[in-house]
């Protein structure tokens, strides 16, 4: 890990606090291995899981206006 300001031409190192986090108005970059082990791939089951949430979000909100469109009908033919 790197502690690095960006003054809009040049990056340059900073020192790191002592607790070891990078100072409020650093950046921190990472080696490929420590990204790697920041960012875990994802699986089956996190793309499944993702595909099922947003399908059963699109088919609620179809069904939610089906009953909107049925219920202002109604209201409408009364």
């Amino acid at each position: 890990m790197l502690c690095v300001t960006y003054d809009g031409l040049n990056f340059s190192e900073v020192a790191p606090l002592a607790d070891g986090s990078c100072p409020s108005a650093s950046y921190v970059l990472l080696s490929a291995t420590e990204s790697a082990l920041a960012y875990a791939p994802m699986t089956a089951s996190d793309i499944l899981y993702a595909w099922t949430w947003g399908a059963g979000s699109v088919l609620f909100m179809w069904a939610f206006g089906i009953a909107i469109g049925a219920a202002t009908s109604l209201i409408h033919k009364l």
